[in-house]
């Protein structure tokens, strides 16, 4: 049985969340009135003094949703968080630290890669993420070199209106696989282990509810005869707040 999800999968997972996504702002945007718009009010009677500056004024909404995450709820898919979201991020990995061997073969430093996550808050500034990471296939020694594994990191998140910037670190259990010609003289096998794992990105809040995310991360995976190495993803995603 497989613990992982192959690359056809994490695509699969990709398209049904951004269709769940855009959706979902189609609904609320079809919803939503306009918050410039002022209910008509009977005028003032004869004799009575006309209604404070405060209560003329049109109560326009403000946009500065990323300042207090107010976009979305107390529920969270992770225990003792709220304002929970989930979220997909596509990018390029590289295994730069791979050995390419000796005899000319190809060696690609990277290849199509990405992530789907969930995550919470403990407050606006402090949270958890729960996500799994394919960081795709690439041909090196007259074989190939895969990666893959589940990752849990604290994140530090400065809101800044509709602007964020954030830093995660954490750990992450990795899967991975190698194959070589012999000729190559690269070891070959299949390893796992927990590594260390570290980040940082920005976002955009593009509703009230979904944020454009782009983040640099990398992970320390096992390869078989090589030890721990660290295999790097940047990568454009999108997250949805609940």
């Amino acid at each position: 049985m497989k613990l992982f999800p192959s690359q056809s999968a994490l695509a699969r997972m990709t398209l049904g969340l951004l269709a769940a996504t855009a959706a979902t702002a189609s609904s609320a945007q079809s919803t939503t009135t306009d918050p410039g718009a002022v209910p008509p009010t009977a005028g003032p009677t004869q004799g009575s003094s006309p209604p404070p500056a405060a209560a003329r004024s049109t109560g326009q909404a403000s946009t500065t949703w990323g300042s207090t995450l107010d976009g979305g709820s107390d529920y969270s898919l992770l225990p003792y968080t709220k304002r929970g979201y989930v979220g997909v991020n596509l990018g390029q990995s590289d295994y730069g630290d791979q050995s390419c061997g000796v005899g000319g073969f190809t060696c690609d430093d990277g290849d199509v890669a990405g992530t789907v996550y969930t995550g919470g808050m403990f407050n606006d500034w402090l949270g958890v993420e729960l996500g799994y990471l394919h960081m795709g296939r690439v041909d090196r020694a007259g074989g190939r070199a895969e990666a893959q594994g589940l990752n849990v990191s604290v994140l530090a998140r400065l809101p800044l209106q509709q602007f964020s910037v954030f830093a995660k670190g954490g750990t992450t259990y990795g899967r991975t696989k190698v194959t070589a010609d012999p000729l190559a003289l690269v070891p070959s096998g299949k390893d796992s282990g927990w590594g260390a794992s570290y980040g940082a990105g920005v976002g955009l809040d593009v509703t009230q509810n979904t944020s454009v995310v782009l983040e640099w991360a990398r992970h320390d995976f096992h390869f078989a005869g090589a030890g721990k190495q660290d295999v790097s993803l940047t990568s454009l995603g999108l997250k949805y707040r609940f």
